[in-house]
């Protein structure tokens, strides 16, 4: 689901679900150039999952239908490439799922240990089940509460994403917000058609 914000995590949306997580703490911040790499991946493995959420890539501007028929096909065979290097690599060890809290600026998540306070980060979100792949992010650890139930709630913001990974990610978030209210929009449909019904029928 998405919230309309979250005082925590910013003011913008904010992605809540159950998903394939997993955090490293690094001994140090990650240099300029290995995070320009990370950042590089993850920004292709967003705009992937953006893609296959919409059955195909981004429509091109005045494209023919020859060249978009060409287009969706490489486009299909790069991402069975991708995804079969991927899996032999990591024979399909995908971490376990857990309820974690995404906005364009941080993310917050319960588990039974925590990282140390004022450490960095490396998250791993898998934020699709048709393309296990996960969107890599650096993370500063800005809180870590003690639960009533003697686990940890932590909150990690995001210090150095580029801006094109951060559209991606609002972008993200904001298709799911707006699939929820298509979703709700349906329900009060159905249910008002359920009720009508039932009144003419009385």
């Amino acid at each position: 689901m998405t919230e309309p914000h979250n005082d925590r995590l910013g003011s913008g949306l904010v992605y809540t679900d159950s998903i394939p997580f997993s955090w490293r703490q690094l001994d140090t911040v990650t240099g300029d150039a290995a995070a320009a790499h990370i950042g590089h991946h993850s920004l292709q493995v967003l705009r992937l999952i953006l893609s296959i959420e919409e059955q195909g890539p981004e429509p091109v501007a005045d494209a023919d239908p020859e060249h978009e028929n060409i287009a969706r096909l490489e486009f299909k065979l790069n991402l069975l490439i991708d995804l079969v290097g991927y899996l032999l690599a990591q024979n399909s060890l995908i971490p376990p799922r857990v309820l974690v809290s995404l906005s364009a600026d941080g993310l917050e998540w319960g588990s039974d240990d925590a990282p140390q306070l004022g450490s960095y980060v490396e998250l791993a979100l898998y934020l699709s089940p048709k393309y296990p792949r996960p969107v890599t992010l650096p993370g500063f650890i800005e809180a870590v509460d003690v639960t009533p139930e003697g686990g940890y709630r932590t909150r990690a913001i995001f210090p150095e994403l580029s801006v094109p990974l951060q559209d991606a990610l609002e972008k993200f978030i904001f298709r799911h917000h707006r699939r929820i209210i298509a979703s709700r929009r349906g329900e009060t449909s159905t249910a008002d058609e359920h009720t009508g019904v039932m009144q003419h029928d009385s």
